[in-house]
């Protein structure tokens, strides 16, 4: 995911994203309908971790120093770019040595649905976890990614008696739909009760390889997957990529900005200043990241990085408004938890006090009681409407934030709002 190449920063592409941001949009805000907190876990390739139950425990329950628990990340995005490495298929363009063939897509679909682990793990560690009964209900979600076509490739199999060629788009939606429709098939079968899907991910980070291979896709995805009932979701690499704010353009409903500073010290501490003011100008979320380095006793250790992103988030608003992503490499979360340095767990407990916060807060939004029956407050047109006789009335947003006041017609951005007036209150959702 993060490719040294990009590292290189480069600031007059910067300084043009920042000039011509829109107007200030607000984070892409979490909410009870939607991933608040979401891990993304690197999984399929041999290269990687087997996900059993045992390794995503601590993603799901954080033990703090003076021993107390709650839940940790309430969602979880899968995704793979390579069947091995050095030299395996690349489940889309610019990764492996070779495009994966249909043999290679089925081989990581057996890798997702492997029982015993990947998600079969997941659902089986939160229902352990559940039975416990020690913590509050909470709604775990997956995100599932597409693999991608890769432009041009002539050997990729057949389908129903075709040999597809992908320098035809028909053959191109052919491939992913055929795919789309494994993974929704395999997930149903599963009977994962303590799993929800809410959607498919696409793999591509970077518009510049995205606009001249699999973004004509993206229409066609956009249409697919919303009729089915499902969101699409993009984190795309930024700095300076002016493409990513458009992400609603190219039919994405949910997008992460990813500030890619943790790995270099060559990038400043601004970057991530920088790409708070973007996301917020644009409607999007954003990715913490850190990964193996990040431990406290690591030699030319990058923990120090990690907390930038913690102290700039907390200032910025972030934390308080936005939808996270969660970028740890493939054990570096693991590696931070089970640390025995004191550094570590304190900046551990310090993630995850944030985390059980937001996850309090969309809690109290969802278990709070409303009359279905009152009418002091309606959704118009891209706005909730405050009647005349309630002037007290008070909007929030499910993170708990006040968005309006007073009676009239309050624009809101689509999610889910409450609406208060002298102590009843009603459940909004504007589309």
């Amino acid at each position: 995911m993060k490719n040294l190449l990009r590292y290189a920063f480069a600031a007059t592409l910067v300084a043009l994203s920042l000039t011509t941001v829109a107007q200030g949009k607000g984070y892409l805000k979490y909410s009870a309908n939607a991933p608040v907190d979401m891990a993304l876990i690197y999984q399929g390739g041999t290269h990687r971790l087997d996900w059993t139950k045992e390794q995503f425990y601590p993603h799901l329950v954080h033990t703090y120093a003076d021993g107390h628990k709650s839940w940790m990340f309430d969602s979880f995005l899968f995704l793979e770019f390579e069947s091995s490495r050095p030299d395996g298929a690349g489940f889309g363009h610019l990764y492996g040595s070779h495009p994966a063939t249909k043999e290679d897509w089925e081989w990581l679909l057996g890798r997702i649905f492997e029982k015993g682990k990947s998600l079969d793990a997941l659902n089986t560690a939160i229902g352990e976890i559940k039975a416990e009964g020690n913590l509050p209900e909470m709604k775990h979600r997956v995100v599932l990614t597409l693999c991608v076509p890769i432009n041009n490739q002539t050997n990729w199999g057949s389908l129903d008696g075709e040999e597809l060629s992908f320098r035809k788009q028909t053959h191109k939606e052919k491939a992913i739909k055929w795919y789309m429709d494994e993974l929704l098939s395999r997930f149903n079968a599963g009977n994962y009760e303590n799993l929800e899907l809410a959607g498919f991910y696409w793999l591509e980070e970077e518009y510049a390889i995205s606009s001249k291979t699999g973004c004509a896709l993206l229409p066609y995805l956009e249409k697919t997957i919303h009729e089915l009932g499902y969101k699409f979701f993009w984190i795309p690499c930024w700095y300076g990529q002016e493409a990513a704010t458009k992400y609603k353009e190219y039919g994405f409903d949910y997008a992460y900005l990813q500030p890619n500073h943790f790995f270099s010290t060559d990038i400043p501490d601004s970057r991530i200043s920088d790409a708070t003011t973007v996301a917020s100008s644009h409607e999007m979320g954003l990715e913490v990241e850190f990964d193996a380095t990040c431990p406290y006793d690591y030699p030319a250790s990058n923990y120090s990085r990690l907390k930038t992103y913690l102290d700039t988030y907390e200032e910025d608003g972030v934390f308080d408004q936005a939808m996270v992503a969660y970028y740890m490499g493939t054990r570096g979360f693991l590696d931070m938890v089970e640390s025995k340095n004191i550094n570590d767990i304190q900046i551990m407990d310090r993630m995850a006090s944030y985390i059980e916060k937001r996850h309090n807060s969309v809690s109290a939004v969802a278990d709070l009681a409303t009359d279905s029956h009152d009418t002091f407050a309606v959704v118009g047109s891209s706005a909730i409407v405050i009647s005349d006789d309630a002037p007290d009335a008070q909007v929030y947003a499910a993170n708990g934030s006040l968005v309006a006041s007073g009676s009239g017609s309050h624009s809101c951005a689509p999610g889910f709002y409450i609406a208060v007036n002298n102590g009843r209150a009603i459940k909004l959702f504007v589309q």
